[in-house]
């Protein structure tokens, strides 16, 4: 590998010059170079399985070998041993843009292939290793090499080839890319996305405008690459986006792919129960479809939701049903809180809520059809027995009546009585059938001649003891033919 063997050779040659000089910029790269390490080793530790992390993980390192590289640069005194540093800054020269846009191509959630990323992101940095490894064979990176004393230092002059330009052409194409991709993030994602999205584009785009005034010749400091001290500005605005905007934490794209279609609504907390998104779903169920609560703490976002705030303050997994809103805009949600893990250490929680209000309701009709059910068994059985007792009184008033009494009067109040118990009669058999009509009960096969039995036998008992009080004997007989059962 050219990168393998350029580190072989430089390690072999390092010993060679050990002539030293001190400026007031060695320093802060090298605590650029040790901050993007840092950043890098915290994202392995910490974001390693989130979209996007490992090629972000390349960019510092590759950010930490260019100040590094730089540092020792300007602390050598020879020539020679100042070639052999810009060939260590090459390691991350050849890094950082193709990695810069595999990162944002991750962070958008991009479909493009990742073996075809892969082989067209590494062939160019590949084949500008090998001319830097071979630079001492050829003209093709750096025309000519000078030194020259820049206040009180030796610095190494430059004069760039056609391979170089080549490179450099080919890392601001890549840089525009990647920024005119996160273009769409900066539009349409959330707020805290959009901050991740412009935090991002700073860190990226501040150390190549560095780069286009020392090649281009316009930097306030003639032999002094800027590069490498804007990677400490990078690092800054990166690490500013890890922990305030939690960047790494959820890719914007596939977020928008998967959450803004949901019907259901979800809000993410995290650790200190601060909101870092909800989706339009979410806002519309908790009454704010128009009020982004992302960026506040979950007490102040929910403070008109007190049986929600009250969940909350709960540990572990929670179900509940929760009634938000009042009057016609009341609505009902099936709401789970769950705790979301990173490493076995809490990281935040999750709440998923459902809309059941026209669940809610159908289960209210079919209660209160319960109800009217079981009223309109209880009329029925009401109905049936007072039908009975009307038949006891109706029964005999009306053989008194045809059979005629001497008093008048008497005749005048046996016909009360009848008519009186037929109205009864009446409106008993109405609220019958009404609680019937109001029942698709499925008709089941009747023996007529067993019906009629059972009725003459229920009857049986009212008339044998009324003829009997009168000194009376009545008789019935059925005699019916063998009919086929009736639906009834």
């Amino acid at each position: 590998m050219p990168a393998t063997a350029l580190l072989a050779a430089t390690g072999r040659r390092i010993a060679l010059y050990m002539h030293w000089q001190y400026t007031p910029y060695t320093l802060p790269l090298i605590f650029g170079a040790a901050f993007a390490v840092s950043v890098g080793a915290y994202v392995w530790k910490r974001k390693f399985d989130t979209p996007g992390a490992l090629p972000f993980i390349a960019v510092q390192l590759g950010a930490a070998a260019w100040s590094l590289g730089t540092a020792l640069e300007l602390a050598s005194v020879e020539q020679s041993a100042k070639l052999i540093w810009i060939q260590v800054q090459y390691l991350g020269i050849v890094t950082i843009p193709s990695m810069w846009l595999a990162f944002v191509l991750s962070y958008i959630g991009s479909r493009f292939s990742q073996r075809r990323l892969h082989l067209l992101l590494t062939v160019v940095p590949i084949a500008t290793l090998l001319l830097v490894a071979t630079s001492d064979q050829h003209s093709l990176l750096y025309d000519s090499t000078s030194m020259k004393m820049w206040q009180g230092k030796a610095m190494l002059v430059v004069h760039y080839g056609p391979g170089f330009w080549f490179y450099a052409i080919y890392s601001y194409l890549l840089l525009l890319i990647g920024s005119v991709l996160l273009l769409p993030v900066l539009w349409h994602s959330p707020h805290i996305y959009r901050r991740q999205a412009i935090l991002v584009l700073i860190g990226a785009t501040t150390p190549w405008f560095g780069n286009a005034l020392y090649i281009f010749g316009l930097s306030p400091f003639p032999y002094l690459d800027l590069t490498p001290f804007c990677f400490i500005l990078m690092g800054a605005t990166v690490t500013w986006g890890l922990f305030r905007f939690h960047l790494l934490d959820v890719v914007p794209t596939a977020r928008h792919a998967v959450l803004e279609q949901l019907d259901d609504g979800v809000i993410v907390l995290d650790s200190s129960d601060r909101i870092v998104d909800a989706n339009p779903a979410s806002r519309r169920l908790i009454g704010r479809p128009e009020d982004s609560p992302i960026g506040q703490q979950a007490t102040a976002a929910f403070t008109h939701l007190p049986q929600l705030a009250d969940l909350l303050a709960g540990d572990g997994f929670v179900s509940a049903e929760i009634a938000i809103g009042e009057g016609t805009e009341r609505h009902y949600c099936d709401l789970r809180i769950m705790p979301l893990f990173d490493r076995q250490r809490l990281s935040g929680r999750l709440l998923v809520l459902r809309d059941i209000t026209e669940r809610k309701r159908t289960d209210e009709i079919m209660i209160r059809a319960q109800r009217l059910s079981a009223a309109g068994e209880l009329s029925l059985g009401i109905s049936h027995n007072l039908n009975n007792i009307l038949t006891g009184i109706l029964t005999p008033a009306q053989l008194l009546s045809e059979a005629g009494l001497e008093d008048p009067e008497m005749n005048q109040r046996l016909e009360t009585i009848v008519t009186s118990a037929r109205r009864a009669r009446d409106l008993i058999q109405r609220l019958g059938r009404t609680v019937r009509e109001g029942k698709e009960e499925a008709l089941q096969p009747v023996v007529v001649a067993t019906a009629v039995e059972e009725a003459v036998q229920g009857a049986r008992p009212r008339w044998h003891h009324e003829a009997g009080a009168r000194g009376a004997f009545i008789q019935v007989k059925t005699d019916l033919e063998e009919l086929p059962p009736i639906a009834a």
